[in-house]
């Protein structure tokens, strides 16, 4: 081959004519069984591919030329060979009269190279006036993990690199035809898998789902009554833009301890964004075994550990649900405990739900779109069975196949043990003078750190996924990872945290004055929370090949420890002597980042999949990480506030104006108001206007519930001196009003 007068050495249009008939049988569907030959559309693809084989014209190199072949780097992983999609479906022509004037001649050529044809159709070489265009497919040979996605990523992530390349072979084969004719030339134990359907140049559009119809059907209707009911204004209000985006950038006036509980949201967000962008680089780039090598550099392991990012959510929404538990114990119903938090979590789940399996299929396509976006996200929410485990939350139990959408397991463990959090908790809120009280908690956090210790020694697991083999790996995932019980230590100890700080807010108490913790051993305290988070961090990189009684004592103990570490700088930032790190977490830039942490951990994984399916490969370096995770960010946060205005946040008002009655008393209003007019009306009489209410100066609690705690703080505020643990329930209350 030559550019201008230059001749590239190694791709001399003789050494790649020599090359593509040494892999004419893995490229080409030229050779399958005796009884599908038989087929007239089959027929048609022998021929059209013998004839695209052996054919010296420029189209027919052009379509070798976009087929994926051998390439430099395979040593650091370079194992996806993705050829030129574009250069293949643009490449055609057109062949008038019989194909057996253009097949009979090179006969002699495809003898000389081995290459036999079977019996075709009678019909196939009568054929008049046919076309020949190229259709791009992508050909996987995979020791394990056929099906891709989530899979692919776990099996590169234990050094099991899928080989994957492209061939345009012309458009009259399909996948079928391909894969019956590569499988009988590989090796025995090797698995062929094509893609799910080659890959054409028609790209899907936007899908409307019936709610969407529904609502376009109803959109007159809704703002007709809108216009004439105050009750659906103040509804239509709660959709504003302006006024939500007013209540996502109001300043907290909560505690600094729960502005804390803000920074470590934000930074939990960003580092599991890291962790998956990395995960999804191993699938995506030239080079991964370069990345693997970072496995030896001790600055690389906060990302190859990222898992406590997780316990950091776990623990910081124990510690609040444990605080709004006990401000309303005196008003708790179960049921509403429940409703609440899951039409909470819902709306915005399931728009991101929906825009996965419409939207965004719509905005991207390539060579490894099936196997990246559609294996991860497309395939496994394919069907209602996968959708609905999901939108129940109880996606991580589901066994039925691959997870749909798999990184909301987090979502469906925080729900699940917000679902015992009352077993736990309303014993010590209702019975503190019982000395049996502390039985379920102690019960649990037994259960949490015996339960992972069993798992990790009845199947040899590893401390972390990084450092196991590809089975240990997957099983690791399955039986561990996504599973409640294994991963309760961290939503116990942000229970227990809570539990204590009440606790210290009700007896004024301080963790340097009275009979508690000097100054000195506050430090000490703080030095060992730093030891502590070093040790889950790098443990597992030195605990690698010890054993698995090793193993095990890391599977049970770090998550509670780190656990424990934050509870620490928790419980010092709320009755003790805060440091750099709390005044560095409670700044009010944190804010509205931690208002968004929700829907931009929803839209994250989704978005870096569209990034991950790009139909050439990029070559990585530190450089190029860092550019990817700063426009990872930066994208899933806008991406995420814009959820927030549209869904999440009118969702929330919503709900709180059905939870604290005012729709329903805004509705009996206006029916009683008809009801009066109509009465008026028959029997001649003038209505009343209905009397204006002046709006008092005071201004009641953004929740409406203050809970005292004991006869002594019913006395003051009664006397309307307001106690320190009353200040905390209000800040609690500005903080969870505003999330």
């Amino acid at each position: 081959m030559t550019v201008g007068e230059i001749s590239i050495p190694g791709h001399s249009p003789e050494l790649l004519t020599t090359l593509r008939w040494r892999l004419a049988l893995h490229y080409f569907p030229i050779t399958a069984d005796m009884p599908l030959t038989r087929n007239l559309p089959h027929s048609l693809c022998v021929v059209h591919s013998a004839i695209t084989l052996a054919s010296e014209a420029p189209w027919s190199h052009a379509m070798w030329d976009a087929s994926g072949k051998i390439a430099d780097g395979v040593k650091s992983g370079h194992t996806q060979l993705r050829g030129h999609r574009d250069l293949c479906l643009r490449t055609s022509t057109s062949l008038p009269g019989d194909l057996s004037a253009y097949l009979l001649p090179l006969l002699p050529t495809l003898a000389s190279h081995n290459l036999t044809l079977p019996h075709l159709h009678p019909k196939a070489l009568r054929q008049r006036g046919t076309d020949i265009k190229g259709r791009y497919c992508l050909v996987s040979l995979r020791w394990w993990g056929a099906g891709g996605g989530s899979w692919g990523v776990v099996g590169a992530l234990s050094g099991h690199l899928q080989h994957t390349y492209s061939t345009c072979i012309p458009h009259t084969c399909n996948q079928h035809y391909l894969k019956q004719s590569l499988q009988r030339q590989q090796k025995p134990g090797v698995t062929v898998s094509c893609s799910d359907g080659c890959v054409d140049d028609a790209g899907g559009g936007l899908n409307t789902t019936p709610a969407t119809r529904l609502m376009q059907h109803y959109k007159g209707r809704m703002l007709l009554y809108a216009s004439q009911s105050n009750l659906g204004l103040r509804v239509l209000h709660c959709f504003s833009l302006t006024s939500n985006w007013r209540r996502v950038t109001a300043h907290s006036n909560a505690e600094t301890h729960l502005q804390t509980l803000n920074g470590l949201r934000v930074f939990s967000m960003a580092w599991v964004i890291v962790a998956h962008r990395y995960m999804l680089m191993l699938i995506s780039t030239a080079n991964p075994k370069d990345i693997l090598k970072h496995q030896a550099n001790p600055w690389y392991w906060w990302v190859f550990n990222a898992y406590p990012s997780v316990d950091t959510f776990l623990f910081s929404s124990a510690f609040l649900t444990a605080l709004l538990l006990h401000q309303r114990i005196n008003q708790y119903s179960f049921v509403a405990f429940c409703i609440k938090r899951y039409l909470r979590l819902l709306p915005a789940l399931g728009y991101v739900l929906w825009g996965c399996l419409s939207v965004l299929p719509a905005l991207g396509s390539g060579p490894v779109w099936e196997s990246s976006y559609g294996a991860m996200f497309a395939r496994p929410c394919s069907t209602p069975q996968a959708v609905w485990p999901t939108l129940m939350l109880v996606a991580n139990l589901w066994k039925g196949g691959e997870m749909c959408m798999g990184h909301l397991w987090s979502v469906c463990v925080e729900w699940q043990l917000y679902l015992l959090t009352p077993l736990l908790l309303l014993p010590l809120y209702r019975r503190p003078c019982s000395r049996y009280r502390w039985i379920p908690v102690v019960l649990c956090m037994l259960l949490a750190l015996l339960i992972p210790t069993y798992f990790t020694l009845a199947y040899d697991l590893p401390p972390t996924p990084a450092l196991g083999n590809t089975n240990n790996t997957r099983l690791y995932y399955e039986m561990y990872y996504v599973m409640p019980w294994c991963r309760a230590g961290p939503y116990i100890v942000g229970l227990m945290t809570a539990i204590l700080c009440c606790h210290l807010y009700q007896h004024d108490l301080f963790l340097t004055q009275g009979s508690c913790l000097t100054q000195r051993c506050v430090r000490v305290v703080g030095c060992v929370c730093v030891a502590v988070v070093v040790c889950v961090l790098v443990g597992p990189f030195y605990l690698a090949g010890a054993g698995r009684y090793w193993a095990a004592l890391y599977s049970a103990v770090a998550r509670p420890a780190w656990a424990s570490a934050l509870a620490f700088i928790v419980i010092n930032t709320a009755r003790g002597s805060p440091g750099t790190l709390s005044w560095l977490l409670s700044r009010p830039v944190f804010t509205l980042t931690c208002r968004v942490s929700y829907c931009a951990y929803l839209i994250a994984l989704p978005i870096q999949c569209l990034a991950a399916a790009r139909p050439h490969a990029h070559h990585y370096d530190t450089l190029t990480g860092v550019y990817w995770v700063l426009g990872d960010l930066c994208l899933s946060t806008g991406m995420g506030l814009v959820l927030v205005l549209l869904v999440e946040m009118p969702a929330a008002r919503v709900l709180g104006m059905i939870t604290t009655g005012h729709l329903l008393r805004a509705s009996q209003t206006k029916q009683s108001e008809t009801v009066k007019q109509h009465e008026a009306v028959r029997q001649n009489e003038p209505v009343k206007p209905r009397p204006v209410k002046t709006q008092s100066t005071t201004r009641r609690p953004v929740c409406g519930i203050c809970v005292s705690v004991c006869t002594a703080s019913q006395a003051r505020r009664a006397a309307d001196t307001p106690t320190v643990m009353q200040t905390v329930v209000r800040g609690y209350a500005l903080y969870a009003g505003t999330m």
